[in-house]
């Protein structure tokens, strides 16, 4: 689910010399050429404009911390890649050798926030070229992407969009969420392949993202720890200092703050009162986390139940994308099409009066050499059930799962149900 389909590049025209480039090297170093001089921008020789000063302050950015690199290298996930490149290290040893590591790494992030030069290494990229429209042969109607999966295509390119400065915006009416809500769960049909009709929580579930107003207010508590530990400019602090709590007693609410009389809806909406309520709400022991990467990723846990198995991503887009239809009852069969009213008959042409997802794994006897061949292939896996047929099951392993997931994308295939 999400990879997006590969096709080759046609012979391209190189536009310095007029000759066709036929290769498959040469039409990858003539797109890279492109690729690079788009994105290069001629300022030599041109004088910065004198602008005048228009505040006293000043964005000082603090050194970055031994402390707050280990924390990352101690949430990052073991079972993600590395990347392609011969000089990647594993997320395992980086996390192993967060105690060791951090130490080098501090400095040279340092180093690079001073100079402004980052190591050329981190510059380089695998990209795809991506067609926009036109010739085919032009080498400037194709635009880099370096991902090749729909949900992260997403996630790097259109949610940070989404979510610009939201901490200021969130306090918009209603109306104005639920259409940028709207957007989201577009974007979670096109990933899916899902239809209209499929309901927002199949969105959710298949792609393990959670509400744009989740986020919101999760990125306000964020912002707000970093308030709570003078990590921020100085003005910000200034305004916090305003909700303190004048208590010296030694009750449970003496580490809140205090939230500030609102008569108009829209205040009680904004910033400060809305996250020093979520903020007072939160446990203590969470209150008291000391780095922002890691408050950042305790209450990421809190908030996320569920994580979208890898092998759900496996195998053809066509036939995974049927396998998730037929998993959330949005399928081309006749039961779930006559659920949401688009046949008037739910029967299969066998002459089962419900052709619903069991029939069709299950009991249909147009497809009976096909069944066999099926549970022929995964008989090592005991006591099979269309829940693990659908879902997958944390009962097996994930090799397991996913040897289950390409045998019913190959019955799905074989029986010519979904394809002309």
């Amino acid at each position: 689910m999400g990879n997006c389909r590969s096709t080759s590049i046609p012979p391209l025209l190189n536009p310095n010399t007029n000759e066709i480039s036929v290769g498959e090297k040469e039409k990858a170093d003539l797109l890279n050429s492109y690729f690079c001089n788009i994105s290069i921008s001629s300022d030599d020789g041109v004088t910065p404009p004198d602008l005048p000063l228009r505040t006293q302050h000043s964005l000082d950015i603090d050194e970055i911390t031994e402390d707050e690199i280990k924390d990352i290298l101690k949430s990052l996930e073991i079972g993600k890649a590395s990347g392609e490149d011969c000089t990647s290290i594993s997320h395992q040893m980086l996390k192993y050798t967060s105690n060791s590591v951090c130490v080098p790494l501090s400095f040279i992030f340092n180093c690079s926030m001073r100079t402004s030069k980052f190591p050329s290494c981190w510059k380089d990229a695998n990209v795809l070229a991506f067609f926009k429209k036109g010739d085919k042969s032009t080498v400037s109607n194709y635009c880099p992407i370096a991902l090749n999966n729909l949900n992260k295509i997403y996630l790097a390119y259109i949610l940070p969009l989404l979510e610009y400065a939201c901490e200021l915006w969130d306090r918009c009416c209603v109306r104005d969420s639920e259409k940028i809500e709207r957007l989201q769960f577009e974007a979670a049909r096109i990933i899916t392949g899902l239809p209209q009709f499929a309901s927002i929580e199949s969105l959710l579930f298949e792609t393990g993202w959670e509400t744009l107003s989740s986020r919101r207010n999760r990125r306000k508590l964020c912002l707000f720890h970093k308030i709570h530990r003078n990590n921020v400019i100085e003005y910000l602090m200034d305004c916090i200092s305003n909700y303190t709590e004048d208590n010296y007693y030694n009750t449970r609410n003496r580490s809140h703050y205090r939230v500030p009389r609102c008569r108009l809806d829209i205040f009680s909406k904004s910033f400060f009162p809305s996250s020093i309520r979520a903020w007072n709400l939160l446990p203590l022991d969470i209150r008291s986390i000391q780095s922002s990467p890691n408050f950042k990723n305790t209450i990421r846990r809190n908030d996320i139940s569920f994580l979208v198995p890898k092998y759900y991503f496996i195998g053809n887009r066509m036939e995974n994308i049927l396998h998730t239809k037929l998993r959330h009852r949005c399928s081309p069969l006749k039961a779930d099409l006559y659920r949401v009213n688009l046949v008037n008959d739910p029967s299969c042409e066998c002459g089962c009066p419900l052709e619903d997802s069991i029939h069709f794994f299950l009991e249909c006897p147009l497809y009976i050499n096909f069944r066999n061949q099926f549970f022929k292939n995964i008989q090592h896996l005991a006591d099979i059930s269309i829940e693990h047929i659908l879902f997958g099951t944390d009962e097996i392993t994930v090799e397991q799962n996913t040897i289950l997931f390409r045998n019913v994308h190959s019955y799905i295939r074989h029986t010519k149900r979904f394809f002309d």
